[in-house]
């Protein structure tokens, strides 16, 4: 499984992602972390960020498989 796709286990799991949290969990660089949510952002999987850099879910079909 890519980072990609933990990326967005995690955040379906959690409704909300951030770049900081992308970095703790996956163990990535804040530059990996940023560009996977630019792919999320752009896959339409997340919304644009809040005021505090929080990343909602959007109540979509993801590409990733269940648990």
């Amino acid at each position: 499984m890519t980072n990609y796709e933990k990326a967005i286990r995690i955040a379906k799991e959690d409704g909300k992602v951030c770049i900081s949290y992308l970095q703790r969990r996956l163990c990535l660089s804040y530059y990996e972390a940023g560009q996977i949510i630019d792919r999320m952002k752009e896959d339409g999987y997340i919304s644009d960020k809040n005021k505090i850099g929080i990343y909602f879910v959007f109540n979509v079909c993801m590409s990733v498989d269940d648990p």
